[in-house]
């Protein structure tokens, strides 16, 4: 999908497939990323050696990346302790080892710039603290920098994202940090965002520069009871809720809090568990994907495909209750926990495309077909 495609270019971009999360009939199924910072397309990548369910974890964030010398994957593995950073030169149909760890880590995330670099951070399993590590085009097999924060910590959950205008990698944490990075490893800002009832951070910079940053969060009667969101417009110095409304951080993940925007309708909170599969920007538009189960037998009970205006707060369509449940086009839906947005950030007319499970609200896993839709009108229908 490195073409630029219009509304009537497409038809079913991806094959249907028994899917378990993001692993499809023995590979692992990854969004791409390009430079600019917004998805653009998938591959599917063979599965290596002791590579398993997991070794990915999660929508969350992001390890496939795409520049001009080629794609890059970052994976880690199950039958022992390493992490693992690999490169495709053929568009995605093999893929090579460039660099490994002996680590007892998740894997990396992944970002990469418009001069060619990789930029890997995740925690350090010895002290939590944020590990830096810059690779450069003439020699991805061992990183130019190598660097530890002194400052916030985090376990599995993680995620970062290239700011192209400030020249700033981003990475958010388990219990609510934000880190700043320079392209060089050295830690800029720090700040705790959210307190740590806030588990798995999904960030995310629009063509404005506007820093969007959202958490499942851990504090209520239920597991992962809600979903929050906040914003920052000046690099991460002064955060605000969706509507503007700035607000002092960290501020409190407890259910009802009301000093970040809720994505949750109220009655969820509490009472069904809710994990936010990922958010994407576009537009104006601020687009979330999650399931909520019933925490007593974990059966999927709800599928919401939320859009909110950008500006403003609202939330404009929400699929449970707008679509009677259902996200998708005549004959194929979404209905997963594990969903990811994908667009290209060269054009702001191309359509945003979502790809996921094809459950049900009686199953158990997202065990079923892998299906995507596409959006060309701001997500208010959706067609396979």
């Amino acid at each position: 999908m490195n073409k630029k495609m219009k509304c009537n270019q497409f038809r079913h971009p991806i094959a249907s497939a028994v899917v378990f999360g993001l692993f499809v009939a023995g590979s692992v199924l990854v969004p791409v990323r390009r430079a600019e910072g917004q998805y653009i397309g998938m591959t599917v990548v063979g599965r290596d050696e002791g590579v398993d369910g997991g070794v990915t974890f999660h929508t969350h964030n992001q390890r496939v990346v795409e520049n001009g010398q080629g794609i890059f994957l970052t994976h880690g593995l199950q039958d022992r302790p390493q992490i693992r950073l690999q490169r495709s030169t053929d568009g995605g149909r093999t893929f090579a080892t460039v660099y490994s760890q002996d680590i007892s880590a998740n894997a990396p995330a992944l970002e990469t710039d418009e001069d060619d670099n990789l930029y890997l951070t995740f925690p350090d399993p010895e002290n939590r603290r944020t590990r830096f590590l810059k690779f450069t085009p003439g020699n991805y097999a061992s990183p130019a920098v190598n660097k530890s924060t002194s400052v916030a910590y985090s376990d599995g959950k993680f995620t970062s994202f290239y700011d192209k205008s400030r020249g700033r990698i981003y990475h958010g944490t388990q219990y609510g940090w934000f880190l700043a990075f320079d392209k060089s490893g050295n830690l800029v800002k720090s700040k705790q965002v959210f307190t740590n009832g806030a588990q798995y951070p999904h960030l995310f910079v629009d063509e404005n520069g506007v820093i969007h940053y959202a958490h499942t969060t851990v504090t209520g009667p239920v597991t992962y009871d809600t979903i929050r969101y906040l914003k920052s417009t000046d690099g991460g110095g002064i955060w605000k809720k969706m509507d503007g409304t700035v607000v002092s951080t960290p501020v409190s993940c407890d259910p009802g809090d009301s000093n970040s925007t809720l994505i949750n309708p109220p009655d969820e909170v509490g009472v069904l568990s809710t994990w936010l599969g990922n958010m994407h920007v576009k537009n104006g538009k601020v687009h979330f994907a999650y399931n909520a189960k019933n925490p007593e037998n974990g059966r999927q009970v709800r599928q919401h495909y939320m859009r909110f205006d950008a500006t403003t707060g609202v939330r404009e369509i929400d699929s449970y209750t707008d679509w009677n449940n259902r996200w998708g086009g005549a004959s194929l839906h979404i209905y997963a926990v594990c969903t990811f947005f994908f667009s290209d950030p060269d054009d702001p007319d191309s359509p945003l495309f979502a790809a996921g499970g094809m459950g049900s609200p009686t199953a158990f896993k997202d065990v079923s077909r892998l299906v995507a839709v596409v959006r060309c009108d701001n997500g208010s229908t959706w067609q396979e």
